[in-house]
């Protein structure tokens, strides 16, 4: 799962659920998935983000907030096959300094 930054902590757990919850339903799970939660510095970063997954053939539900005027404000995957985990290496996962700071 990916989220924004720019959101309070409270609402990028919020956000990352709901997409978790929409890929559950859209790509079901054969063994228990590996769950991460990342983050993006913020709405245009996440988009950009989107579509590069997708030009690799990743699979991808997205949650757009109807509470923001429909921003995007989270994405989950489909199972990702071990050859494909190289795409994600580069983001960061959701640090706890930046929890507590808020």
């Amino acid at each position: 799962m990916i989220t924004r930054r720019d959101l309070s902590f409270e609402q990028q757990a919020c956000q990352a659920i709901h997409a978790a919850r929409l890929s559950a339903r859209d790509f079901p799970f054969r063994e228990e998935p590996h769950l991460c939660l990342c983050t993006v510095k913020n709405e245009a970063r996440l988009q950009l983000e989107l579509e590069k997954l997708r030009s690799q053939g990743i699979e991808i539900s997205e949650w757009r907030e109807p509470d923001r005027n429909n921003e995007l404000t989270a994405i989950a995957t489909g199972p990702i096959p071990g050859d494909q985990r190289r795409l994600f290496r580069n983001f960061q996962l959701l640090r706890v300094e930046e929890v507590v700071a808020v």
